[in-house]
């Protein structure tokens, strides 16, 4: 089940964080990043800067299995940048492939016209998923891969 979070989500988010591998956690914040500071926390729920959804097994609604942040760049309305952090236990079953599409479709729906993903060379699947949505290199540096994927307004 995805849903928009809500504040009182952090603890399942921050379970979350702990559960998922250095490597996950690098791919999603440029750092191995074990925990969200409280500024991390009032950015993601502030729907005035972009919306981020739970993704729970319907099963164990307060365990967090992955985080999709969709944020829209401050000086471009129409730009938004795509975050996914998913429990290692949970990737490779299209749960990615799913998530990024809700953020594409979302992006999309509210007049976007650029969606951005920076992410580490080695991030393969994400990589991958990106690319079957038109996504273009902007720029690389230091092993992480700026792309750009167009939107088409809905």
């Amino acid at each position: 089940m995805t849903r928009l979070v809500l504040r009182s989500d952090l603890d399942a988010v921050q379970d979350l964080h702990g559960r998922c591998s250095a490597e996950s956690r690098y791919a999603r914040y440029h750092g191995a990043k074990l925990r969200l500071t409280g500024a991390d926390w009032a950015h993601f729920t502030d729907r005035r800067r972009g919306l981020t959804w739970i993704t729970t097994p319907e099963s164990a609604p307060h365990v967090a299995v992955a985080l999709t942040n969709l944020i829209t760049h401050p000086n471009d309305h129409g730009a938004h940048d795509l975050g996914l952090l998913i429990a290692e236990a949970w990737q490779s079953k299209r749960l990615g492939t799913a998530l990024t599409r809700l953020a594409h479709q979302y992006a999309a729906d509210l007049g976007g016209h650029t969606l951005t993903v920076s992410t580490h060379r080695s991030n393969h699947r994400l990589l991958r998923i990106l690319r079957t949505l038109g996504a273009r290199q902007q720029s690389f540096s230091a092993g992480v891969v700026d792309l750009v994927v167009p939107l088409s307004p809905s």
